[in-house]
């Protein structure tokens, strides 16, 4: 789900005073009023990893939301670091950090080294209870990847934006990312 403006459209505004006659009184339009969104913007400009377009949500929702932006920004860290960040345990559940494990070991093993951004904007939101499930557009066109003296964007990596589906669901330990699945283009 896309943010959307919390500020009135043309036909939403309405006057304060309505008159008559136009002689009689002048009439007063309110100033929008801008409703801050629950949820904060978890990006990470030290560690490269960007959020946009976060929905309007609150409650479990906001919750989940949370965990998956400290999700990605620790995912990032570990492809641009090239170690398995340790707080990827604290949002993520155990199959998950392993996937992260397994692809910070194969650009290891490759000898490729991760540096640039990302960035995620939130495309879909489902759920309130037990699991929310998010549509993330994940975006790595200014990432670069380094092999020897060779480097490449991400479209010239063969990236290009994709859906991320991500499941995010409550635990003892609090919300953790449960699944992590690539879908088709964004």
């Amino acid at each position: 789900m896309a943010a959307q403006s919390a500020l009135p459209t043309a036909s939403e505004k309405s006057p304060s005073t309505v008159a008559a006659h136009p002689s009689e009184a002048a009439t007063h339009v309110a100033a929008p009023t801008v409703v801050p969104s629950p949820l904060s913007d978890g990006s990470d400009p030290s560690v490269g990893m960007f959020f946009t377009d976060l929905p309007e949500v609150s409650g479990n929702q906001a919750h989940a939301a949370e965990a998956l932006m400290q999700f990605e920004v620790e995912f990032w860290r570990s492809m641009t670091s090239g170690k398995v960040s340790a707080a990827l345990e604290h949002v993520a559940a155990p199959d998950v950090v392993q996937m992260v494990k397994n692809q910070v070991d194969g650009n290891n093993g490759r000898r490729v080294r991760t540096s640039g951004t990302a960035s995620d904007a939130f495309a879909h939101v489902a759920g309130a209870k037990k699991v929310v499930v998010f549509d993330v557009c994940n975006n790595l066109d200014h990432a670069t990847f380094t092999k020897g003296v060779k480097q490449m964007t991400g479209p010239e990596a063969g990236f290009e934006p994709a859906i991320i589906r991500m499941e995010v669901g409550e635990t003892e330990k609090g919300w953790r990312v449960q699944s992590y699945d690539q879908r088709g283009g964004c």
